[in-house]
């Protein structure tokens, strides 16, 4: 007598261990298409994404200064942001933009880190006009770099008779507007004499030389 075991088929014991066994006469396991199906090749017509605008470092940056409300004349170099709400940080986009020959930043909160800014990325300025603008004594030390400045207005500045000494070297100094500052009288006649009394000097209480305000 045979067992029970003995007599269950074996691939009902381990059904996934069995492989099916494939002959000569099954067919190849390959998709074929009928008669009546088509064999011609489909074109997929794929739309590749548009190309985003490239933009240039120096149109982003006069990009950020017009959104402020800048008059900018790349012609002549001008760019006046006098009134605006321009922080030190945002000076660092001179760097992306042509040599400049005058900047304007009169009434605006830029400080000492803002004139370092400027004095790193255009050292070509002929005229830097800085009226009621948070730089001090602290920010002048930089200004020896502008070799080529020849108006400079720090009018309603909180600078004194020790900050303006930066200023002494500025041999191209013509015109230097000091009004409404800490600056005393004799501060103002001793930067007189070390520009050989060749720059009209606006100070605290008088004209020098008689100059018109610039």
């Amino acid at each position: 007598n045979q067992s029970v075991l003995e007599s269950v088929s074996p691939e009902f014991l381990q059904p996934e261990l069995q492989e099916p066994e494939l002959t000569a006469s099954d067919p190849t396991p390959m998709m074929v298409p009928s008669s009546n199906e088509s064999t011609d090749v489909v074109e997929l017509d794929f739309e590749l994404p548009v190309e985003a605008e490239v933009v240039s470092a120096e149109e982003s940056a006069l990009g950020v200064y017009r959104s402020l409300g800048a008059r900018i004349d790349i012609d002549t170099g001008v760019l006046d942001l006098s009134g605006t709400k321009i922080t030190d940080e945002q000076l660092s986009s001179l760097a992306d933009l042509p040599k400049l020959s005058s900047l304007s930043l009169e009434n605006t909160a830029v400080g000492d880190l803002g004139l370092l800014e400027i004095t790193r990325h255009q050292p070509n300025l002929q005229s830097l006009y800085l009226s009621k603008t948070k730089v001090s004594d602290a920010g002048l030390v930089c200004l020896g770099d502008l070799n080529k400045l020849s108006r400079l207005d720090l009018s309603s500045c909180d600078v004194h008779d020790e900050g303006i000494k930066h200023l002494h070297v500025l041999e191209g100094l013509t015109a230097i507007g000091l009004e409404s500052t800490k600056v005393s009288d004799q501060g103002v006649m001793r930067l007189s004499e070390a520009l050989r009394h060749g720059a009209v000097i606006q100070g605290p209480q008088f004209n020098l030389l008689g100059g018109e305000r610039f």
